[in-house]
């Protein structure tokens, strides 16, 4: 794991306990998102479309490899 990938990946695990945590005291926080509102809030919305493409792009290859 690179620098890079362990800061984000504690940003990810920070972001997501602040968000559990306000999810407990508010109700409108909807807990089904809740990994989604935290990578974009992370990563952007651009970066975080790209990502999902690439999972995506791996997915189908890996479907199509399995034939």
């Amino acid at each position: 794991m690179t620098i890079e990938v362990a800061k984000i990946m504690e940003k990810l695990n920070d972001k997501r306990v602040e968000y559990e945590a306000m999810a407990s005291s508010d109700s409108s926080v909807n807990l089904d998102d809740i990994d989604n509102q935290v990578i974009t809030e992370v990563l952007g919305p651009k970066r975080y479309n790209r990502v999902w493409i690439q999972l995506a792009a791996i997915h189908a290859f890996d479907k199509s490899d399995s034939i």
